[in-house]
């Protein structure tokens, strides 16, 4: 195998095991000690490798008919990012700045065509107002899908606030906040006994 670039002092080949070392390590400063390298090119090559990917991919031309949209947060949970993804193959296919409707709205519309736009059926996301009202501006057509972990989460809290009121009445409810929110497989001898 060749160098990576005419100005790198590395072989392609050595970016490959440092790819395969990063996923498996899945930290940049432990990678650079197990490679004997530095940090500053175990991030250089994570930039590079993931901009040659992206120069080689064309989402543009490739017909669209789900996507997912997620935020991941970052910075301590102060910063956010739009996630558009392919739920089919699992592959990212563009993320942004931001979770607010505008710079949503505008993150799909740099994404894709607005044939491809037109072609999409299902958007799986959460309940966020944000991700609702650009998905209905963007693509009126298509129908959206909330994601299960979030669901189960609402329903969870809900089932919770209604056991917290019913306890002040009913002693029987009061160590049951665990035997309610277990599957029934997972459930102690004492939860079972408590939730018959």
């Amino acid at each position: 195998m060749g160098w990576a670039d005419k100005h790198d002092r590395h072989s392609f080949s050595f970016e490959t095991k440092l790819i395969d070392t990063l996923q498996a390590t899945k930290n940049q400063t432990k990678t650079a000690e197990l490679l004997r390298c530095s940090f500053r090119l175990v991030n250089r090559i994570i930039h590079q490798s993931t901009e040659r990917g992206l120069s080689r991919r064309d989402i543009k031309s490739h017909p669209i008919e789900d996507i997912s949209l997620d935020e991941k947060s970052f910075k301590k949970g102060h910063k956010y990012v739009t996630v558009i993804s392919h739920p089919r193959s699992g592959c990212v296919l563009d993320v942004g700045e931001n979770r607010d409707e505008k710079s949503v709205t505008a993150l799909l519309e740099k994404t894709f065509t607005k044939k491809q736009l037109m072609n999409i059926n299902t958007v799986c996301m959460d309940m966020w107002k944000s991700y609702i009202n650009a998905v209905g501006y963007c693509i009126p057509n298509a129908e959206i899908v909330h994601d299960k972990f979030h669901l189960i989460k609402y329903l969870n809290e809900a089932i919770d606030n209604i056991r917290r009121r019913e306890v002040k009445e009913n002693e029987v409810l009061k160590y049951g906040r665990y035997t309610l929110l277990k599957n029934e497989e997972n459930r102690t001898e004492f939860q079972k006994q408590l939730f018959e």
